[in-house]
């Protein structure tokens, strides 16, 4: 498990004395763990301040045309090593990496929108089913036929619940006829 930190410099601000001195840098910093990228990435930004009190005639100093990416990142390097936007990212990688927590969580999150998508797919085959039928049963003048057959279907249904209910009754009358014999004994 290595860790590396990718620097992008974002913007830089110049003092606006006409002497175009470097007065700010804005980085991004991509944190990576190599042993797995794709879910141990943290990205963070930050912003450096630079002295400028030397002006142009600072020892190293650089005009603002001739600055290339490695002499800015040369600038900010001690900074960039003591910062607490890298420190955190490294603790959030450490803290997440070893562990199934990640995998779990794409799992999970993985497994709940298929289950979804095949909520919304049995819907769609379920109504697209449903005006097919009707359309059929209104083209072929059906629609008589199919109400008596809803009514006899909902009567057995009817009918089913009430022999529930009358058995039920009996298992309640056995039970009783069973306690009043142990009575009696």
């Amino acid at each position: 498990m290595a860790i590396t930190h990718n620097v992008d410099i974002l913007k830089l601000t110049v003092l606006n004395d006409g002497t175009d001195l470097v007065s700010e840098i804005d980085v991004e910093i991509t944190s990576v763990d190599d042993s797995d990228p794709a879910n141990l990435t943290r990205t963070s930004y930050d912003r450096f301040v630079i002295d400028t009190s030397g002006g142009t005639s600072a020892a190293g100093f650089v005009s603002y045309g001739s600055l290339s990416e490695d002499v800015v990142k040369g600038w900010i390097s001690a900074e960039l090593a003591a910062s607490r936007r890298i420190a955190n990212a490294e603790k959030w990688i450490e803290e997440n990496g070893d562990g199934p927590t990640l995998h779990n969580m794409d799992y999970l999150i993985l497994s709940i929108r298929q289950a979804n998508d095949m909520l919304k797919q049995e819907q769609q085959l379920y109504a697209n089913f449903r005006n097919l039928a009707f359309e059929f049963i209104g083209q072929k003048d059906l629609a008589e036929e199919w109400d008596k057959f809803v009514e006899e279907k909902q009567n057995a249904i009817q009918e089913q619940k009430a022999e529930e209910v009358s058995v039920q009754e009996e298992a309640e009358s056995s039970e009783e006829a069973i306690e009043a014999q142990e009575k009696e004994e």
